[in-house]
This record gives structure tokens, sequence and C-alpha cells, in this order.
């Protein structure tokens, strides 16, 4: 991962030199807004366990991109560290190899978004579209 990282910066690097290049660098926030639920069933009695959860996480991020000449920018978001979304528990349970409280975490943790954004013609000034690849 930090191998990938540090090859596109490089490539970004070495491209701007060679061509002038501008480059954005920053900080961006994002807020997560989460909708989740899950369904237990226990061995024995077959009873169904339910659990849901929804809430909003901050998360914030680093990120470095330049302006192509055909107008797209193309660019790399980095969260370096883990960025904790939610956590819950349960303890409804009727097996004794899993009896007690069983308990989860959702985390994001190193996440890197290569992506490219593209100016849209359209009624709207400043419209553009954005695909990525995200690890």
């Amino acid at each position: 991962m930090k191998k990938l990282i540090l090859t596109v910066l490089a490539s970004i690097a070495l491209t701007g030199a060679a061509f002038a290049q501008n480059y954005s660098i920053g900080v961006t926030g994002t807020a997560l807004y989460y909708d989740a639920s899950g369904t237990e069933t226990t061995k024995s009695s077959a009873e169904k366990n339910n659990k849901s959860d929804s809430g909003v996480a901050p998360i914030p991020s680093l990120f470095i991109e330049t302006e192509l000449d055909t107008g797209a920018t193309i660019g790399l978001d980095i969260i370096p560290f883990g960025a904790k979304v939610a956590d819950g528990s349960m303890n409804a349970d009727d097996d004794a190899e899993t009896s007690g409280t069983n308990k989860v975490d959702v985390n994001f943790k190193n996440h890197v978004t290569l992506y490219v954004e593209s100016p849209v013609d359209t009624q709207l000034d400043g419209s553009y579209i954005k695909f990525g690849i995200s690890t």
C-alpha cells in the first residue's frame, strides 16, 4: 500500500516537473451518514435477534491534485489513519461457544482514492463528473 502511494505521488511530481504543472494540496472533511442493520439467528432456539444503528461520522483526509491540459483533474485522496465510524454489541445468545457479548466495530484504515474529475457542460456552472477507485 505504501509503495503504491509513493509511486503515484512520485509520478505526479515528476510529471509536474517536466510540464510545469500546478498542484493543489489540502485537507478535506467528509460527514459520512450510515444506516446499518443485521440479524443473528441463535443455534438451538432459532430465535432471531435484530440490531440496527445509524449516525454521522466525521472523516478528514489529505489530497493532492493537478489539472491536465484537457481541463480534467487527477488527484489522490488519503485518509492516513483509522477512522472509527460505528460500533455495537449484542448479548442475546444461547450457544455455549459464543455466549457473552458479541461486539462489532466499523473502521476505515489507510483509505486511498485515486480519482479523475472532468468538467461537464450543463446549465449549472462548475458541474463535473468524478470517477475514482478506492482501496
